[in-house]
């Protein structure tokens, strides 16, 4: 794992960051950071451990490059917001792979999920962003 200069001042980075980003879905949703406790490995047991949810919800974990790709790359019929959106993407993605390591996308519950785009920093910590999505 590769750890920027400056990843004790991540969560200002991450706040930067995520100005201005919206993830869309059936509904639009901002991205913010997160952060959690800390963790020896990340898993979806642990995952839920640190951010206090039942394992009665459905969680589902993804990879967080497709997840990435998908919200980042631009197509030729994106608006200018869309396409700074997708780039916005493209820079959160740097930033926490070049921080985290283990990354990791969690979606939490059904119709209204909790999406979680995670991983271990250089303390130990769970870091990364959030964001919700409507699916129906």
């Amino acid at each position: 794992m590769k750890y920027s200069e400056d990843s004790n001042n991540l969560s200002g980075r991450l706040e930067k960051a995520c100005v201005g980003i919206t993830y869309l879905s059936e509904t639009d949703a901002e991205v913010e950071p997160f952060f959690g406790g800390k963790v020896e490995v990340l898993n979806t047991r642990t995952f839920l451990e640190t951010i206090s949810e039942s394992e009665k919800k459905p969680v589902e974990e993804t990879d967080a490059g497709q997840f990435f790709e998908r919200v980042s790359k631009i197509n030729d019929w994106h608006t200018a917001s869309q396409k700074k959106n997708a780039e916005k993407f493209a820079a959160l993605r740097k930033l926490l792979e070049s921080n985290l390591s283990g990354l990791r996308v969690f979606r939490v519950g059904r119709i209204r999920i909790d999406i979680y785009i995670v991983g271990i920093d250089q303390d130990g910590n769970l870091a990364g962003v959030k964001t919700r999505a409507v699916e129906t």
